[in-house]
């Protein structure tokens, strides 16, 4: 998942606006300078999570290559996280497309600049980036779980007008995320449980469950929770190394979602999600 703001995962303040290929000298350089650098517990919690999206997001790579095979020009990722996605669509054919991800955490853009040394990478708040080059992206991607980490409707409505201030007249803006009923998430946290949500097989054959708990939001906002989640391997205790802090989620209705793309001068063109999925594209309402 990537980072947008400073209210996901592990709180972040912004930051600033890092380009690689303007701050660094050279497009693809790694966007804090030198060498990328990583940690092997920071990778190995990235490569984690990646894995859970992989097994649970109703094959949402798929989704995405369809998407790229149908557009042209470059493609942006709005919280592209360590790249999985922009991977995904350099792999069918957008090679010869400018690829550019945006993400305010920089242990992750480590990860994506190792992955796609080739893409523009850029170390900044996705609410307010915007790009210092002309660019008219034929494909913006929000994806990766990254919408319910957004709690404010503000914030929702910021990172939509940075897709839109990006887009060419003829683009598109793709939302894939888990469909979330907000009655549901409240109803969870009276009783907060863990759960096994996702179970998958890894490269080396074995097999892994996350596990999640919803807790009652310390703020009490409307359809926010606290989510918790750890991973064990098959028939194992529970490992307290593998939990992590609790991060808050929001369950976001349709109706709030095409309020905030309105306001954000999108209309919703088409809806592909099913009943576990939230699936949209976006286009530009401007003349």
């Amino acid at each position: 998942m990537g980072r947008v703001d400073g209210d996901d995962r592990e709180p972040r303040r912004p930051r600033g606006d890092q380009r690689a290929g303007e701050a660094q000298g050279g497009r693809g350089a790694h966007p804090l300078g030198g060498a990328p650098l990583i940690s092997a517990e920071v990778r190995a919690r990235l490569l984690a999570d990646e894995r859970d999206l992989d097994a649970g997001a109703d094959d949402d790579r798929a989704f995405w290559r369809d998407l790229a095979a149908h557009t042209s020009g470059p493609i942006l990722e709005l919280g592209c996280g360590g790249g999985r996605l922009l991977a995904v669509v350099r792999a069918v054919g957008a090679n010869d497309r400018a690829l550019i991800g945006v993400d305010l955490d920089h242990e992750a853009l480590a990860l994506a600049a190792e992955r796609l040394p080739q893409a523009d990478l850029v170390l900044a708040d996705a609410r307010t980036w915007r790009s210092a080059q002309p660019l008219a992206a034929g494909l913006v991607i929000i994806g990766g779980d990254l919408l319910p980490l957004i709690i404010e409707e503000a914030d929702l409505v910021a990172l939509l007008t940075t897709a839109a201030a990006h887009l060419a007249p003829d683009g598109v803006v793709g939302i894939d995320a888990t469909r979330i009923d907000p009655d549901l998430l409240v109803a969870a946290t009276a009783a907060p449980e863990w759960g096994n949500d996702i179970e998958r097989v890894d490269g080396d054959g074995a097999v892994v469950r996350r596990e999640s708990r919803l807790s009652p939001d310390p703020e009490g906002r409307r359809a926010v929770a606290l989510l918790s989640v750890r991973h064990r391997g098959s028939g194992a205790a529970p490992d307290a190394a593998t939990e992590r802090p609790p991060f808050s989620v929001r369950a976001w209705s349709a109706e709030e979602l095409l309020t905030a793309a309105n306001a954000a001068k999108l209309e919703r063109a088409e809806e592909r999600g099913g009943e576990e999925r939230l699936r949209w594209l976006l286009r530009s309402t401007h003349e």
